[in-house]
């Protein structure tokens, strides 16, 4: 892609200066090489939503409308063959949805699209341009789908992609990342001052102007317009949510008027609700340890819709299945924040799901033995031996009878 050069092995990553987190989310403490010092440094988190709104790697919030296909990140010295992009389509006035997320990974390109704009829970996904069913998995990365969620990941860079049809989130360790992305997400620096970083290297003060400069085919017409004026209309008095004591617990450290304005903004200007703003807003306390059950309070607006074998939980946690908990182990392995409760529909208490296949299967009675790190061990390396590049659905690891032969 243009814009990347390959990297000087011989130069070093500096040594971050301690900042404020600017998502929020809770910073980590690291010892240098030598032992002498330590510094403070956070993960890269990028989140997009709405008609679209953008968060940067450093918390720089700005709105772009344009319906190309974008660089959302690629690496600035080419070290990893890691890079997401972004296909908007119009969805309203002057305003522009994500339609696609497009992954890639050394040799394997993954593509998740809304083939019907009036219904976002319907994704499709092409490994390579051949469509596959989830999850899938193969030695670079796997693939599913987590009630309205699919899920990229890369367990090698303990890299991990969101989107749900209208909201995207992208998650990026440190280690590998830190002053190495550049795109509509930013530079991953701790440091706001570089964020509008365009592909000649200079610095703008807009961040709008960063679509333009980051579509892929630079022969594409495309539509690009400027973010309007924050508007008042009837639709956007659900916005007022955002002030609503059930938020108050993790004010003091997000900052809510942004998510407040981008409410306003969508429920104003788009088809589409105003529903991503809250749900960022959430997710985002949800990440430092606030579970916000906000749903209830946009009467049936923003509603989670759950089929009769779950119930709908604002932070529920499917951290066991019945079956494949080889495949759970390998995921708690390469994902640090696996574990976090996550909004979404959930077997009752009581009983668990039966496997990743058929989620919403729910059963209170697990006949097959509890595989062991041990195990794993054992079954990740018979699986890495084998000769075939990939399995789709992973049959060789999945299989209960497998299991429980171990």
């Amino acid at each position: 892609m243009m814009g990347r050069w390959k990297k000087n092995t011989s130069n070093v990553h500096p040594i971050p200066a301690r900042h404020n987190v600017p998502t929020g989310l809770a910073p980590s403490t690291n010892v240098t090489d030598d032992g002498c010092c330590t510094y403070t440094y956070c993960d890269c988190v990028c989140m997009g939503w709405g008609d679209p709104h953008f968060s940067t790697f450093d918390g720089t919030y700005y709105s772009h409308m344009g319906n190309c296909t974008y660089v959302l990140v690629e690496e600035r010295y080419i070290e990893l063959d890691f890079a997401v992009y972004v296909t908007n389509y119009n969805c309203g006035r002057d305003v522009a949805c994500p339609r696609s997320i497009i992954v890639v990974y050394k040799s394997k390109e993954v593509n998740v699209t809304v083939p019907d704009k009036n219904d976002l829970a319907v994704k499709l996904v092409t490994v390579n341009d051949r469509v596959v069913s989830l999850p899938y998995y193969d030695l670079d990365l796997f693939v599913e789908k987590y009630y309205v969620d699919v899920i990229v990941t890369v367990p090698h860079l303990n890299a991990t992609v969101y989107f749900d049809g209208i909201t995207f989130a992208i998650y990026l360790p440190h280690e590998y990342f830190f002053n190495n992305t550049q795109g509509q997400c930013g530079t991953c620096t701790q440091n706001k001052t570089d964020d509008c970083l365009l592909r000649n290297g200079s610095v703008v003060e807009d961040c709008n102007a960063l679509g333009p400069d980051w579509v892929t085919n630079k022969t594409d017409h495309c539509d690009e317009h400027l973010p309007k004026p924050i508007p008042d209309c009837d639709d956007s008095k659900m916005c007022d949510i955002v002030y609503d004591a059930v938020f108050y617990p993790c004010l003091n450290i997000i900052d809510s008027s942004t998510f407040y304005n981008t409410c306003k903004y969508d429920a104003c200007y788009s088809n589409h609700t105003a529903c991503s703003s809250l749900k960022v807003l959430a997710d985002s306390c949800n990440a430092i340890g606030f579970c916000i059950d906000w749903r209830h309070l946009t009467k049936g607006e923003c509603d989670y819709e759950c089929n009769e074998e779950r119930v709908y939980l604002p932070c529920g946690n499917d951290s066991q299945y019945c079956y494949n908990k080889v495949l759970r182990l390998w995921k708690s392995y390469t994902i640090k924040n696996m574990n976090t409760p996550q909004e979404g529909c959930y077997c009752p208490s009581g009983t668990i799901p039966l496997n990743p296949e058929y989620p919403d299967f729910c059963t209170d009675n697990c006949t097959c033995e509890m595989v062991t790190p041990q195990h794993f061990t054992t079954i990740m390396h018979t699986f890495k031996s084998t000769n075939k590049s990939h399995y789709n659905n992973a049959q060789l690891l999945i299989s209960p009878t497998n299991l429980t032969k171990i």
